[in-house]
Parts: structure tokens; C-alpha cells; sequence
């Protein structure tokens, strides 16, 4: 069925392609105010139709960034992001490589600014993470230019912390306590806080792995992983069960992520350690917020390879 969404989505591109600028915004515009108000199924379609218009070779790149900012807005509206999350992507890739970054202004409807708006939210898409992540050069290049352009353009704050987002997913984590060892996967952890909570309830009491600790209530560990997101519970708390250390004895923050968290061997290495002064935070609050966030135990490491992990790791004895 013909709707207004789709006669304007129509007349948008038809002017893009006739390079009719005035037309293209005034046309974008009514997009974007008739979004919200049709199917699911309509927008999805429109996201697909603006993937192979992302391209820094095709036209204005001031209007495929506008394009960009209206691709980022259907994802946030709940349509997949897919191929058209990883264009967006691959286009800011493209733009970083095509300016000086130092010199960027950030103005506020500055091409930066309007590629960065859209890569903020089409990371937040699993698949969009895992191709950037499948591409070493992509993402060494994003992270460096995110780096380089956060401290003009805000939304590269999130960006790179999206990056790094992805850079992180799996790791062998070792107790100090009882001097066992496991490799962990995970995926869409925000913040250590986050991943404190996630490993807790994988790996505490007889419905983790047996570790010594406080769990965290089911309820509390939905609100910090789930989508959508579950309504606050402020009379719930998240507790601190460990301290968490690198594998060269330096202490890694809550507030970091887990890309902070250092490679030995190749693989990344988190080591808990007994919290001397035991800290407790409100659920929901260290997540993003359309991010849904997961931690498998893969595997329980031998007794012998624990062993091995441990003899090259390096933790201060007394905290």
C-alpha cells in the first residue's frame, strides 16, 4: 500500500538524485517526523533502501550524512540495523580517512558530528560489532579516530566506548581465592560494573560455579542485561564481590570496560580478588541502555592450567 511515508521517502531520494537540496532536507524532514507513526515493517524497508546510498563516493557526503542520521533514527526506533548499521560504520571510516581529524571542528551539524550521531546507535547492534570486530583494521582505525575526535565532538565519547565495546568479548578469568581459573565469553558489556555483575552470577554459589561471594538477585541481573529494558528497582542493590586486577598486578576500575583489562599470551586476563571494602550500586544504571548484554562459562580450566595461568600472573599480595 502507498502511504505518505512512502511518497515522501520517494520524493527524498528522487531529489537527492536530481541534486535538489532544498527539496532532499525539506523531503528528509517530513521522513523523520512521519517515522514514528508507521510500521515496523515500512521503516525497516526504508533502512534498506538507504544502505547502498551510504557510501563516501556517491554524491554529497553532507547529504549521505544526513541520510546517516535518519538510518541511526529507524535503528533507534527498533529496526535492525544489519548491512545499513555496518555502511553508517564503514562510512565514518571512510570520512576519518578523508580529513585531518586535529582539526576537525565538531560545529554542530558538522559531517563528524551527524556520522558520529549514527555510528553511536548502529554499534549498539550485536552484528554491526562483530563485523567491525571481524575487520583488525577497522576497528585500529575507528578506535584511533573516536580517540582523536571525543575531545571536539561529544558522541565520539560513545563511540569509542561502543569500539572498545567491541574489541572486548571473551576472557580467562582466575580467582584468587580458590585458585580456580575459567574462559568466559560475553557480549554488550558496558562497564566493569556490568561485567562484575555478569561474572557473579555465572560463577557464585551452587547456581554458578560454586565461587565464594554474594550473588546478585535475578532480578537485579535482568535490569543490568536485558532488552527491553526492565523498569528500576531502587530498593534493590548490585554487591561488590571482588576487586578486579589485571594480569600485571594493576587494578582495573568499575567504571572502565573490559578492553581495559590487558592480553597475556594472546588472551585477555581478569583476576578477582577479595574486595576489602565492599561497595554496592543501583541496577541499570552502569548499562546501555539499548545494548542487551550477555556472559557464557565456556569452560573450567584444569587444575594444571590454572596452575600455569597463575605462575604468569602477577597480583600484589596484600591490597
Amino acid at each position: 500500500m502507498i502511504t505518505p511515508f512512502h511518497d515522501e521517502s520517494a520524493a527524498m531520494f528522487r531529489a537527492l538524485d536530481g541534486g535538489e537540496t532544498a527539496e532532499f532536507r525539506s523531503s528528509l524532514s517530513r521522513v523523520f517526523r512521519l517515522s514514528p507513526q508507521v510500521p515496523l515493517d515500512e521503516r525497516a524497508a526504508l533502512a534498506a533502501e538507504l544502505a547502498p546510498r551510504l557510501s563516501a563516493a556517491d554524491g554529497d557526503l553532507e547529504l549521505v550524512a544526513d541520510l546517516a542520521v535518519l538510518a541511526g533514527a529507524l535503528v533507534e526506533g527498533g529496526v535492525e540495523p544489519g548491512t545499513t548499521g555496518v555502511r553508517a560504520v564503514r562510512l565514518l571510516h571512510a570520512w576519518s580517512r578523508s580529513v585531518d581529524l586535529d582539526r576537525e571542528s565538531g560545529g554542530r551539524h558538522g559531517v563528524g558530528r551527524r556520522l558520529g550521531l549514527a555510528a553511536k546507535t548502529m554499534l549498539t547492534g550485536d552484528d554491526v560489532r562483530a563485523a567491525v570486530r571481524a575487520d583488525e583494521d577497522l576497528l585500529r582505525d575507528l578506535l584511533d579516530a573516536s580517540r582523536r575526535l571525543m575531545p571536539r565532538i561529544s558522541e565520539y565519547r560513545e563511540v569509542r566506548r561502543l569500539l572498545k565495546m567491541a574489541q572486548a568479548v571473551d576472557a580467562v578469568v582466575l580467582d584468587r581465592r580458590s585458585g580456580r581459573g575459567f574462559r568466559v565469553a560475553f557480549d554488550g558489556v558496558w562497564t566493569n560494573f556490568q561485567l562484575h555483575t555478569l561474572l557473579a552470577d555465572a560463577l557464585v554459589g551452587e547456581q554458578g560455579r560454586g565461587l565464594e561471594g554474594e550473588r546478585p538477585c535475578p532480578g537485579c541481573v535482568a535490569i543490568d542485561t536485558e532488552l527491553p529494558l526492565p523498569p528500576p528497582d531502587r530498593n534493590e542493590s548490585l554487591p561488590g564481590v571482588w576487586s578486579l586486577w589485571d594480569h600485571e598486578g594493576v587494578p582495573i576500575a568499575y567504571t572502565g570496560s573490559p578492553a581495559d583489562f590487558g592480553l597475556c599470551d594472546g588472551e585477555r586476563v581478569i583476576v578477582l580478588d577479595e574486595e576489602p571494602v565492599p561497595e554496592a550500586w543501583e541496577p541499570g544504571v552502569h548499562r546501555h541502555r539499548l545494548v542487551r548484554a550477555t556472559l557464557t562459562v565456556e569452560a573450567e580450566l584444569t587444575a594444571e592450567a590454572a596452575a600455569a595461568r597463575w605462575s604468569r600472573i602477577t597480583v600484589p599480595e596484600q591490597i
